[in-house]
């Protein structure tokens, strides 16, 4: 009635009679819209806009009580029909124009409150009504009534902040009370569907801006329920339903629900739905439904689709409650295995020392060649480092494929750069399956190793003695000391005036963080150190929340993105391909990353490490892998600092050089002690070959001091594929000695002439490639488990599917970090890497 004239004046002789007509007739439509089960929005535009447009002509009182009738014809219309079910939309005209005749809300808002409707829409977003929200506490509210400010703009391009969203909402909030707001825009971003107002780009940033505010405000008021920071996802739940009158509740904030309505689905978009799940989900997830027969069917042929017998890199696969990961993390506790059942024998053939990732895979290694083998962990819990120094946010530094525990894929599929909890659930299993074995003892400690002197079978004898009441010495012919040597005791580093600081002082590892229950959330975070804990540690304090994080560290490590760590693998396929006809990267692709790898140095403000580019990398320091890294310094959340403390004060620490870094956190990631001196003190080896060789058959199998040539090989950054490749060596020479030829040539090449305490990544490269050269047999080997592993990264992803993969993640991680308050056109571009 607001817009169109009456045609029929000889039936509606009055306006008003014609506007009770259309109230009439509008009554079917909107019970017939609230019986199919909608919310029934009404647009009255006639109770604001109408002022200055079609009825410009009647003074404000006349004007006010043309809209009281319009209420109260309103009102007849909605006879019957919940108000809870109601909402009504007012607004002053949805142009971009100077509003200087906008009648005043105080005008408005008395007249609307009235209508027999829950829900009262109303601009409160543009220049004009910004203000308006002073006004509400001269009115009575009536009780129930539910508000939805416009606290968008819809007729302005300009993209408002999701802080003054959520100042907008607040002053509305406080007025009635939380429960009683809901963020809204102004009106619609375009009156008609033939019509744009606000571009659709633009559009949709107002959108993401309003969701960002809205959240914010909810945390303010809802904190136990709506967190201040949204983390990472836990797990996702697929929730497959006919209809969207049924949704499941999420029960944390560490579970991501997405609903997908399938009435209007088909086999081939659940063929699509698998490969999404493939290529993209990195998480644990579970497939829910409404139990309806279209839902469960989809379902169905959904999970057909993922057990098609491809590998994938996706952390349920296959779909069965057996393979199925655990929700729950995997603690440093549940790494404890009770093996006191479980006596050794007198003799084995091999005895490994030490019952680490590398160990308990040396062990089960062996076990499936045939040779009679056991494993010795002077600890009650098995895992190494992963058990005692890895936190539950950790994750390895090296691509999946190369950090494979199981060639076996199918026994549990492991996400990119797995997880603490990953990992450790694979030790758990190799662990168990061994002490089934009877073949794995835990507290037992090697008191001594040593040659008996005398021969079998061709082959030394040794002595290992672990000083147990049951079998104090076990009697061998080889032994691989599987015992840490770069990862020892943390360097016990302290700083002046510890007890002046007013915040939390955590180490970087060991799960102290964890055991603390430290909070993040808004905390200003100095993490000391630039090693492969201090980046972790910089990751999870921004992925949780930390409002800013400065590294601090004498010198700057080299961080690479997760490209340059996948590629460096996938590009070779054999031990000795270096060129691109035998599938490795070419001198001109390999160069083009390296210069967009720099690029991306400086298009994020990140600092090159000061030996760039010259060295890629400190001698001793590694490569951290992280995309965190570069993102979080381009958002400006992340920062280096070269310098050392000199002591705390109350607001953060004090730098040598006078500077202070205030800080709510200081975790320390100072490095640790090598512990190259077990193999001493449990024998009287100190020498060793390039090969890791102590004697014959005795190897020394463990991480070692990273020197500048580390990772230019074809174990690239893992040490897990060292590890594999000497495992391997091993069993060759143990069941197939060397030929005389073969033994000269490694005695000649590759003495036992290294100091223990000096070995380092560089001597067991040169090992590897001297034999991978002068000894075919290994060289065969070397290609097969170098060759599964360009497998186990191919069949997971192409590396065109991973791109695809890395470039979602990389965008995912700026809606995290900036908590989806920032816009992809204001993303850190994401490198155009050549495969």
């Amino acid at each position: 009635a607001g817009f169109f004239e009456c045609q029929a004046k000889d039936i509606y002789p009055t306006y008003e009679s014609y506007v009770a007509g259309i109230g009439k007739a509008l009554a079917e439509e909107y019970r017939t819209i609230v019986a199919a089960g909608f919310t029934l929005q009404v647009d009255c535009p006639d109770l604001a806009m109408s002022r200055h447009t079609k009825f410009q002509h009647l003074g404000l009182v006349a004007w006010k009580r043309n809209t009281e009738m319009h209420v109260r014809v309103l009102n007849d219309a909605l006879e019957g029909i919940p108000p809870e079910k109601v909402r009504i939309h007012l607004c002053w005209g949805n142009y971009a124009g100077t509003h200087h005749r906008d009648v005043g809300a105080q005008h408005v808002l008395p007249t609307a409150f009235k209508i027999n409707a829950q829900g009262l829409s109303f601009e409160g977003g543009n220049n004009r009504h910004a203000g308006d929200h002073a006004l509400f506490k001269n009115f009575v509210i009536p009780e129930g009534k539910v508000l939805y400010p416009g606290v968008v703009d819809t007729s302005a391009t300009s993209v408002e902040s999701a802080d003054i969203i959520c100042q907008r909402i607040c002053n509305f909030a406080h007025l009635v009370g939380p429960s009683r707001v809901v963020a809204c825009t102004d009106c619609g971003f375009a009156t008609t569907a033939e019509t744009q107002g606000v571009p659709a780009d633009v559009a949709w940033m107002k959108l993401r801006a309003l969701v960002a505010g809205a959240r914010q405000a909810s945390a303010l008021f809802f904190p136990k329920v709506v967190p201040a920071f949204v983390p990472r996802p836990s797990k996702r739940i697929f929730y497959f339903c006919s209809a969207l009158d049924k949704s499941p509740t999420t029960s944390s904030v560490h579970i991501e629900t997405r609903l997908i309505l399938v009435s209007e689905l088909s086999g081939k978009d659940a063929e699509a739905v698998a490969s999404h799940i493939r290529l993209f989900v990195d998480v644990p997830f579970a497939f829910e439904t409404d139990g309806s027969p279209m839902a469960e069917m989809f379902v169905k042929v959904l999970r057909d689709h993922l057990a098609d017998g491809k590998f994938r890199n996706c952390p349920l696969y296959p779909l069965d409650e057996v393979h199925k990961q655990p929700d729950q993390l995997l603690s440093q506790k549940d790494m404890i295995l009770d093996t006191s059942s479980c006596i050794p024998k007198k003799s084995y053939e091999v005895v490994v020392v030490g019952g680490g990732v590398v160990g308990l895979m040396a062990a089960k290694k062996l076990l499936d060649a045939g040779i009679d083998v056991c494993v010795v962990e002077k600890e009650q819990h098995v895992g190494g480092i992963w058990t005692t120094f890895a936190n539950e946010t950790s994750q390895v530094n090296s691509s999946e494929g190369s950090y494979r525990i199981f060639e076996d894929y199918r026994k549990r599929a492991n996400r990119d750069h797995s997880s603490t909890s990953e990992i450790r659930a694979d030790i758990l299993l190799i662990a168990n399956e061994l002490k089934e074995a009877q073949r794995l003892f835990t507290n037992t400690c090697v008191e001594d190793v040593k040659s008996t002197g005398s021969r079998a079978n061709g082959r030394k004898q040794y002595f290992v003695h672990v000083g147990a009441a049951s079998t104090p010495v076990i009697e061998c012919q080889g032994i691989i000391m599987a015992v840490n040597d770069r990862v020892g005791r943390p360097r016990p580093i302290q700083w002046p005036k510890r007890e002046q600081f007013a915040g939390q002082v955590i180490d970087g590892f060991g799960g102290d963080a964890e055991k603390r229950e430290v909070d993040w959330v808004g905390k200003r975070v100095v993490v000391v150190g630039m090693g492969a804990f201090a980046v972790e540690n910089a990751r999870t304090a921004l992925e949780n929340g930390a409002a800013h994080v400065t590294v601090l560290a004498r010198r700057h490590g080299t961080i690479c993105p997760k490209f340059i760590d996948y590629i460096n693998f996938v590009h070779r396929t054999s031990a000795e391909n270096t060129s691109a006809q035998d599938g490795a990267m070419d001198t001109t692709n390999n160069s083009k990353n390296m210069f967009l790898w720099r690029k991306l140095y400086e298009t994020s403000y990140s600092t090159m490490p000061e030996c760039w580019l010259g060295q890629i990398k400190h001698t001793g320091h590694t490569i951290s892998v992280s995309d965190v890294w570069f993102i979080a310094h381009f958002l400006g959340l992340l920062e280096t600092q070269v310098g050392e403390i000199s002591h705390f004060s109350n607001e953060g620490v004090v730098l040598k050089d006078g500077a202070d870094i205030e800080a709510d956190i200081v975790v320390r990631c100072t490095g640790f002690e090598r512990a190259n001196c077990v193999v001493e003190s449990i024998s009287s080896y100190n020498k060793m070959s390039g090969i890791n060789y102590l004697d014959e058959h005795v190897m020394y199998l463990a991480d070692a001091y990273i020197d500048d040539d580390a990772f230019n090989s074809f174990f690239g950054s893992s040490v897990l594929e060292m590890a594999k490749f000497y495992i391997m060596v091993f069993e060759h020479f143990f069941k197939n000695p060397p030929t005389k030829e073969e033994e000269n040539k490694i005695n000649l090449h590759l003495p036992r002439d290294i100091s223990i305490n000096s070995r380092a990544w560089s001597h067991y490269i040169a090992g590897a490639n001297f034999l991978v050269k002068h000894v075919p047999a290994i060289k065969a080997k070397a290609d097969k488990i170098i060759h599964r592993r360009y497998l186990n990264f191919v069949e997971t992803q192409t590396p065109e599917e991973y791109i695809a993969a890395n470039k979602r993640e990389w965008h995912e991680l700026h809606d995290l970090l900036s908590q989806s308050k920032i816009d992809s056109s204001c993303y850190l571009p994401y490198p155009e890497w050549n495969t």
